[in-house]
């Protein structure tokens, strides 16, 4: 259900994984690649890294299977256990020693790589919010810009280690449990504010077009599960936007 363009695989046996992309891909991917082996070193649960191919036409990422659902795949009677699932690894991600992750996904990192989507004209209008489509990505752009010295202000004060991606179905569960079995996607993964990854996965919960057995009510709930009864909403819909303008 990814939108990275990768082609996956899963071995008939259902205990591997494999990720291809094409030349143009590769760097992304070995990113994935070296993520994924410094996360499997962390009590954090996520897949272990099996094996990597590179070539001259792509590469190819091969990782163990983790078992279990997309949290996007629950049935709205399982939504408050899903929540606190959620809220527990998330937390427990962010709690991780920031210093000692050599990732960066600050804003030093971010910023440029939304300037260059927006400068190319490459923003994928479907990624956006409804009420931002009918907005000139440029218009959305410097609107980001505006409020950037706050936002660097705060996420100075606030470094986790972010998953990058925190959406819905990169948070795998177990369908009986609801315990999180582990979180996927881990491309964008690295240190940065930890509303970049609350803001994303508020916003998917709260996205009912997509995700239909959850609501805002539950979004906001899985807030306060995490541990924040009152959020920065204005921080929140920076990153949400910023997360939006850079795929492309």
């Amino acid at each position: 259900m990814g939108e990275s363009g990768a082609a996956v695989f899963r071995r008939s046996d259902g205990c591997l994984f494999a990720k291809c992309v094409s030349h143009w891909a590769v760097s992304d991917l070995r990113d994935e690649r070296d993520r994924v082996e410094w996360l499997g070193g962390t009590p954090v649960p996520c897949p272990e890294l099996a094996g990597w191919h590179e070539a001259d036409n792509g590469a190819c990422l091969v990782t163990t299977a983790v078992h279990g659902i997309p949290a996007c795949e629950v049935s709205t009677e399982a939504v408050p256990r899903a929540l606190s699932s959620l809220a527990a690894v998330l937390r427990a991600l962010h709690d991780l020693p920031a210093q000692t992750c050599p990732f960066d996904r600050t804003l030093v990192v971010t910023m440029p790589v939304v300037q260059n989507t927006v400068s190319r004209g490459a923003v994928i209008v479907d990624f956006l919010d409804p009420a931002w489509r009918a907005t000139p990505p440029s218009d959305l752009l410097a609107g980001l810009q505006a409020e950037l010295g706050r936002a660097t202000r705060l996420e100075s004060a606030d470094l986790v280690v972010c998953h990058g991606d925190a959406c819905l179905p990169n948070f795998l569960l177990d369908p009986e449990t609801l315990e999180c079995t582990g979180v996927v996607d881990l491309g964008r993964l690295g240190v940065a504010d930890r509303y970049l990854d609350l803001s994303l996965t508020a916003q998917s919960i709260g996205s009912t077009g997509m995700n239909p057995q959850y609501s805002s009510a539950d979004a906001d709930a899985f807030l306060q599960t995490y541990g924040i009864d009152h959020p920065d909403r204005r921080r929140m819909r920076f990153y949400q936007l910023l997360d939006s303008l850079s795929w492309g």
